[in-house]
């Protein structure tokens, strides 16, 4: 049985892949040494790099495995993805997590990234905290503020994160210091969800998604803008601000949210025009 390095919540969690388990070696390389969580399409599992053990412990202990779920180990999904990884490869920034390689054989396909050894993802401090209440307001200030520098890098890069989720910002106790990883990884599944006679997307990863994006456009900066706004009012209450409903099928507007304990008035005006997904515009604490 695997041992998780952290909890993740329940609803949001698929059972690890059993042939993966602690000592399992991926890609001829990469040792598991614990999962670290999971959702409808990715599991990310903790590793070391074996072939290069005598380097800088700080490398070798902080890497992370993305493996795809085995019902996306198809041929043109995995084109795109390898596609995404290079895509993601390009972003050098403080508050991006690093992709350092994307790997593919007969059985898994994965993305090797940098993972600190002492972060954990929203999804994940959101289970510690009071779910009335929401994260801390400080905490919810500095990883806003760091997530935000790292989208507008990637924005000028002209490069779409396109499915922002709890679990893809990630901090360390403090939240201090707050990595963003997952970029272009969901516009596969995106591309191909479209039409499709059997839906590739998730529960979870839909209800983060625009409206636009869920009925078939591309994914925009603006779109970004309007999940990491779900993201932020989720951070503040405890709660996604439509139930985890996806934006094409919610008919709840935002006159019918309660304003954040932790804002004032005009903040709340300002994360209600995006949550409504109006123009790019960063929302502010």
């Amino acid at each position: 049985m695997l041992t998780q390095h952290n909890t993740c919540e329940p609803a949001l969690h698929n059972q690890p892949d059993k042939t993966v388990r602690l000592g399992t070696i991926l890609f001829q390389r990469y040792v598991v040494v614990g999962h670290i969580l999971g959702n409808d399409n990715f599991e990310l599992f903790r590793v070391q790099d074996i072939l290069h053990v005598h380097r800088t412990q700080a490398i070798t202990d902080n890497l992370a495995v993305v493996l795809l779920k085995k019902k996306l180990k198809d041929q043109a999904l995995s084109s795109a993805f390898a596609h995404a990884a290079l895509e993601a490869r390009q972003l050098h920034h403080a508050n991006i997590l690093t992709v350092y390689d994307h790997l593919n054989d007969e059985l898994r396909e994965g993305s090797v990234i940098a993972w600190p050894s002492s972060f954990e993802s929203v999804a994940q401090q959101l289970l510690h905290e009071n779910k009335v209440q929401g994260m801390p307001y400080p905490m919810v200030k500095s990883i806003l503020r760091q997530v935000t520098k790292a989208l507008n890098h990637a924005h000028t890069q002209q490069k779409i994160h396109g499915g922002i989720t709890p679990h893809h910002i990630v901090s360390n106790a403090q939240c201090s210091k707050v990595g963003l990883w997952g970029f272009a990884l969901s516009l596969p599944l995106i591309k191909s969800d479209i039409g499709a006679a059997t839906p590739w997307l998730g529960h979870n990863l839909r209800a983060y998604l625009s409206k636009p994006v869920l009925n078939g456009h591309a994914p925009q900066v603006e779109d970004d803008i309007f999940s990491l706004g779900l993201v932020l009012y989720e951070m503040l209450t405890g709660q996604h601000p439509y139930d985890k409903q996806a934006a094409n099928q919610c008919e709840k507007s935002t006159n019918q949210l309660s304003r954040p304990l932790s804002i004032n008035r005009c903040q709340w005006w300002l994360l209600k025009k995006q949550l409504r997904l109006k123009k790019f515009k960063s929302p502010a604490v």
